[in-house]
């Protein structure tokens, strides 16, 4: 959603309208700031926003990545944000928090975001966010800014499944399939392909390794214009490809098994 004008709470109530209708399903809702400043009053708008009595049973409020038995029918805050507890009265810590460390453009990095009362970790977040793909590729064109994003996203994934969920539950992964790659490449030619020379984008690059590597622990993937393949769903989830799927209508979300939808909400200050 692309708007000037929609209020970060309207956009609340569509999600906690969506929860309702699906009761069984999570939603993890990354919050950060965006051309603008982090302030006070901004701080404490989200906070409240998420804490209202009539609202905060949507949210969960432990500071840990819960089970998804625990989430449904649930939001769960990953904060890109900080929230200063001076800025916010009767301020309870809340979320994941990773306002720190979240490097920029970056194919593999990790964000240690919980920890006990000895300062031992007890959550790891493991990142993939190569989004602007025009150097990193080594090349100007479409078809190398791909390239190398299957690469790293691919090589993400590996890890993913290495590491295993029921192996470690205290590390989670993040991998984005979107990006673009400077001027020339936008982020629809990116995921679908490019018409001149004929090329495939990243989704359809991305099938035969789902396919292959089915049944394996991906954690979450953010695919753009995800609907231009509806094989996607059911190969990202490790089903039955062949089975087909309803039409997607959304442009940018993200599948984790159980399923998982992940939004990504850019506050303008």
């Amino acid at each position: 959603m692309l708007s000037n004008t929609v209020e970060l709470v309207n956009i609340f109530w569509g999600l906690y309208y969506w929860l309702d209708q699906n009761p069984t399903e999570t939603v993890l809702v990354s919050v950060k700031v965006d051309n603008g400043n982090n302030t006070a009053a901004l701080q404490q708008q989200i906070y409240n926003l998420m804490n209202g009595p009539e609202v905060s049973d949507y949210w969960v409020h432990n500071t840990t990545l819960p089970t998804l038995g625990a989430a449904r029918h649930k939001l769960i805050p990953v904060f890109r944000l900080y929230l200063n507890p001076d800025n916010i009265p009767n301020f309870r810590p809340f979320g994941i928090n990773v306002p720190f460390g979240w490097r920029d453009n970056n194919p593999s990095f990790s964000i240690d975001y919980a920890y006990d009362w000895n300062g031992n970790v007890l959550q790891t977040v493991f990142i993939e966010d190569l989004y602007n793909l025009e150097t990193s590729s080594g090349s100007n064109t479409g078809e190398a800014a791909v390239r190398r994003k299957v690469e790293v996203l691919t090589a993400h994934l590996n890890s993913s499944a290495a590491t295993g969920f029921e192996q470690n539950r205290n590390k989670w992964y993040i991998g984005f399939a979107s990006g673009y790659s400077g001027i020339l490449t936008t982020p629809e030619q990116l995921a679908t392909g490019i018409s001149i020379p004929p090329s495939p984008g990243v989704n359809a690059l991305l099938l035969p390794y789902l396919r292959a590597n089915r049944a394996a622990y991906f954690g979450v993937i953010l695919f753009d214009f995800i609907g231009s393949d509806q094989r996607l769903i059911n190969a990202t989830l490790g089903w039955e490809t062949s089975w087909g799927a309803s039409t997607i209508h959304l442009a940018h979300f993200a599948l984790f098994v159980p399923l998982l939808v992940f939004v990504t909400l850019f506050v303008n200050s």
